[in-house]
C-alpha cells in the first residue's frame, strides 16, 4: 500500500510487487524452505492495515495522529485533515485485530488449512472522511476537512511508479 493505491479485494493468487524490495518476501520464502526441509506445514495471514492494533509498533499511524492532535488543541487550532478530497474520501479496508487472532486460531486448528496464505480483510470499510471527527472529538477538536471549494489547491507528489502497482 505504501507504493500506491491497491486494488479492492487484494487476492491470495496476485503476484508479489516486486518494483522494489518488500521485507515480508524474503520470510515467506525462508518460512516455506523451513517447513518444506523439516516436513510441516506453514500457514500466512495477510491482513490489511491494523490501526493501532500494536502499542509498540513503529508503523502505528495511531502515534503521529495522537501527537498532531494533541499539539492542535495545546495551540487551540482544529484538526485539520491535510490531504486532498480523494485521500479524504477513500474507502480503504481493514482487518480488525479481533477477526486477525480468530483466523489465526482458526488455522491452527483446521488441518486444511496447511501450507496456504489467506488475506485476513473483514471488510471494515474506513474513510478519513468517518474518522477525522471521530478523532477530534477525543480531543475535543473542531474537525477541519480539506477544502471543497473550486478555488482548492493542493500538492501533487510522485509516487514513483508509472503506472502505480496494484498488487
Amino acid at each position: 500500500m505504501h507504493l500506491g493505491p491497491t486494488k479492492l479485494p487484494v487476492e491470495e493468487s496476485d503476484p508479489r510487487v516486486t518494483i522494489e524490495p518488500n521485507f515480508y518476501y524474503p520470510q515467506e520464502d525462508a518460512l516455506w524452505a523451513w517447513c518444506k526441509k523439516h516436513s510441516v506445514e506453514w500457514t500466512i495471514a495477510m491482513p490489511s492495515a491494523i490501526l493501532g492494533a500494536v502499542p509498540d509498533a513503529a508503523m502505528n499511524v495511531a502515534y503521529p495522529l495522537a501527537v498532531y492532535a494533541a499539539v492542535s488543541k495545546h495551540l487551540g487550532e482544529p484538526l485539520v485533515f491535510t490531504s486532498d478530497l480523494a485521500s479524504w474520501q477513500n474507502a480503504v479496508a481493514l482487518s480488525s485485530a479481533m477477526v486477525n487472532a480468530y483466523f489465526e486460531e482458526w488455522s491452527v486448528l483446521t488441518p486444511a488449512a496447511g501450507n496456504q496464505k489467506f488475506n485476513v480483510v473483514d471488510n471494515s470499510s474506513f474513510t478519513w472522511e468517518q474518522f477525522w471527527p471521530i478523532l477530534a472529538g477525543w480531543y475535543g477538536l473542531e474537525a477541519q476537512s480539506p477544502d471543497f471549494s473550486k478555488d482548492a489547491v493542493y500538492m501533487e507528489s510522485e509516487i514513483g511508479f508509472d503506472p502505480p502497482p496494484r498488487g
